[in-house]
């Protein structure tokens, strides 16, 4: 058997055992399913004894078949803007009136756009 038939043969068996030592989540549940309410929907397994939750500053990590999955739903205030805009005259290649209403605000940015997306003008518009 030549040298290089070894090495792969003991790659080959080393890597075999270390299989055996590789494992997946696995619990021999003996019953589960989903329970609904009017809260929610919660699933549910009977039968895994033993578990350890590992606790560290940056989160946690809890053994087990079935983990927690939460949905956190963040509070956006949706702002409903009363406003009236007028550009006038257009098209124009000089000088363009804005004319803004129904708006209470004291200041007002602006930016003004050519067809091909080039800024022209900014700046605010205060009452």
């Amino acid at each position: 058997m030549t040298k290089e038939k070894l090495i792969n043969k003991i790659i080959l068996t080393l890597g075999l055992i270390g299989f055996g030592y590789v494992h997946a989540q696995e619990s021999a549940n003996t019953s589960g399913g989903n329970a609904t309410g009017n809260g929610g929907t919660v699933a549910y397994s009977v039968g895994q004894v033993f578990f350890t939750t590992n606790t560290e500053s940056n989160g946690n990590v809890a053994q087990g078949v079935q983990q927690i999955f939460e949905i956190y739903s963040i509070g956006i205030v949706d702002t409903t803007m009363n406003i009236s805009i007028t550009a006038f005259p257009n098209p124009t290649s000089d000088n363009l009136t804005l004319q803004i209403s129904k708006f209470n605000t004291e200041k007002l940015f602006y930016q003004l756009f050519d067809l091909q997306g080039k800024l022209l003008n900014n700046g605010y518009i205060t009452e």
